[in-house]
């Protein structure tokens, strides 16, 4: 592998206290944990050559 593009985003809108531990677990599965899992496993044959980017759309940064 010489390049890996992490490039998941999603987003769930709503009240703080209308907001679950679903749609939490949805959005860190997703956007952090997929990407950890991608890299963690790629990672042993990019290490000489590859390139890793990982880039967050998200609006409210």
């Amino acid at each position: 592998m010489d390049i890996l593009i992490n490039n998941a985003d999603i987003e769930r809108y709503c009240n703080f206290v209308d907001y679950s531990l679903e749609k939490m677990q949805s959005v860190l599965t997703t956007n952090l944990v997929t990407a950890m899992e991608i890299t963690s496993f790629l990672l042993p044959s990019m290490l000489e050559i590859g390139v890793y980017l990982n880039i967050y759309s998200g609006e409210k940064l």
